[in-house]
């Protein structure tokens, strides 16, 4: 009886991780007074290990062997999209001449993957950070820095972007994405860059 009573908690401990999103079970093993499930999760699934969902067991007789794959489940599927918005904005730099805070033509199509990522998101703020070389004196880096992280924002804007979702920052030079003075050091920290946080 007090087995029969066993298995039944152990089944219903294996019936509820088999219904949990993002989690595919296609094998139990029994290894004594232990488990081994095998399957596959999702990576924006919830670790399963350790977890009893109520069921009065002890995790710490089942061990998994999970596959990354993944889910179909709308929930994951809008997650990974939120963080591949979120991905194209803070990768994205906008580039500028020497000496310029004009947004050069070629910029254009990074400033429109831009907007398209973040009118996916909701409730988040952009801080957008000019930046410049290291060549200029510290006042006209500044100044530099802050125009060109206000013609991002403007463009922006002009795109659609609620300006209250937008913060400037002027780094002047003293935030080098690239360290060192080489050309292509100097053509990187001539930019604008972005992140996102909470609003």
């Amino acid at each position: 009886g007090y087995r029969e009573w066993e298995q039944a908690r152990w089944n219903r401990y294996f019936a509820l991780l088999k219904q949990q999103p993002g989690i595919v079970v296609t094998g139990i093993e029994r290894q004594g007074s232990s488990y081994v499930v095998s399957g596959l999760r999702d990576p924006a699934a919830p670790d399963p290990s350790g977890k009893t969902w109520g069921v009065n067991v002890d995790a710490g007789k089942v061990s998994f062997d999970l596959h990354p794959f993944l889910s179909l489940n709308t929930e994951f599927a809008a997650q990974r999209e939120l963080q591949a918005a979120r991905d194209v904005i803070t990768n994205r730099i906008i580039r500028f001449d020497s000496g310029s805070s004009k947004l050069a033509t070629g910029e254009a199509d990074h400033i429109d993957d831009v907007t398209a990522a973040i009118k996916r998101l909701h409730g988040v703020s952009i801080t957008i950070t000019g930046r410049a070389d290291e060549t200029g004196s510290p006042e006209m880096n500044e100044n530099l820095s802050t125009e060109r992280a206000n013609r991002v924002a403007e463009a922006l804007v002009v795109q659609g972007v609620d300006p209250s979702a937008l913060k400037v920052i002027a780094a002047g030079n003293t935030l080098p994405l690239q360290s060192g003075s080489t050309d292509w050091a100097r053509q990187v920290n001539r930019s604008v860059s972005f992140s996102v946080g909470g609003k």
